[in-house]
């Protein structure tokens, strides 16, 4: 089971990537929300997670956004594209990202 050491203003924490539902950048910082819905705010951008985070299980799908894929429920590609987590909260896929999104959406279930 793989973990994140992240820093948190004077200590580091420990989180089992498993468990990480989704991460959200804010400016300089990076959210990171648990499926369990305990939400870490992480002096990290989320270049530097998306970096940490497997590709086969982490998908960046917006300029702010970082999803596992093991916690999607829906997408929906009508018009615009979003996508749906276990949490039912709604992330938009940019348009730039979408081709790469569906690609990797298709590999990871289709494994």
């Amino acid at each position: 089971m793989k973990s994140l050491f992240v820093p948190m203003h004077k200590r580091k924490k420990v989180i089992r990537t498993d468990d990480i539902m989704m991460c959200e950048a804010d400016g300089k910082y990076s959210k990171i929300i648990t499926a369990g819905g305990k939400e870490w705010m992480i002096s990290q951008h989320l270049g530097e997670l998306e970096s940490q985070l497997s590709d086969r299980l982490f998908c960046r799908v917006h300029r702010k956004y970082l999803i596992n894929l093991n916690y999607l429920t829906e997408i929906e590609t009508n018009g615009g594209c979003r996508i749906t987590l276990t949490n039912n909260i709604c992330i938009p896929v940019s348009h730039r990202r979408r081709k790469k999104v569906m690609d990797t959406l298709n590999r990871f279930f289709n494994a």
